[in-house]
């Protein structure tokens, strides 16, 4: 008897397209990406088959995949967020045990902010009250992200600051200790000149006193 056909259901296809999509994104070619897959048995051969939703992919592949990939197992999972935040009905996705959602609502209740609701009750507010809101906050975040990296640009600012100061203390205290070496090589050269002068002098004076006794 022939196996059947495999057939990969609304969240294998979503896998599917945005290992695609991730991967042409980022320049990857198949052998590529394959390449970098850690602890997985997926060949070339196998991501191709995948990514044309005809492999099925287990958990141990998607954390493989999210890896390779630098994304989030969940980027994997759903669908591609869209970017002006307005909800449309394009924006809607099938995903597995809830049927067609809105995108936003699915990212909302992946994350743990809200229950996902399926009896479409609410489907005024998510088309028209959540998205404003979820702007606004994925704005914050992002007004966060850039307050962390200001922060992180001025960190570093700082620590070069720290490390210019550092560094002129060090010239200063060399530049301080070769001149207070030229001093104790001058001084030494001056004691030895004293030094010779002293005992020449004391010669001089040894003959002076060795002349007078001859005379006497």
């Amino acid at each position: 008897m022939a196996s059947e056909k495999f057939a990969p259901g609304p969240t294998g296809r979503t896998v599917a397209h945005n290992v695609r999509r991730l991967r042409d994104a980022q320049g990857l070619t198949i052998s590529a990406l394959s390449k970098r897959l850690c602890d997985s048995k997926m060949t070339a051969t196998s991501l191709t088959r995948l990514e044309e939703g005809r492999r099925r992919i287990d958990v141990d592949d998607l954390m493989s995949l999210a890896a390779a990939l630098n994304v989030l197992p969940i980027t994997l999972l759903l669908p591609e967020w869209p970017g002006d935040f307005q909800a449309t009905e394009n924006d809607n996705a099938d995903v597995t045990a809830f049927g067609n959602q809105p995108v936003g609502a699915l990212w909302l209740w992946a994350l743990a902010w809200t229950d996902l609701r399926t009896d479409r009750i609410d489907s005024v507010f998510w088309r028209e009250v959540l998205p404003p809101a979820v702007a606004e906050a994925f704005e914050l975040k992002k007004q966060n992200e850039q307050s962390r990296k200001d922060f992180g640009t001025e960190l570093e600012k700082t620590v070069g600051t720290y490390k210019s100061v550092v560094s002129g203390y060090e010239k200063m205290i060399e530049d301080q200790l070769k001149t207070n070496e030229d001093l104790r090589l001058q001084l030494e050269n001056m004691t030895a000149l004293y030094e010779h002068m002293g005992a020449a002098f004391a010669a001089q004076n040894a003959q002076h006193e060795r002349d007078h006794d001859a005379k006497g």
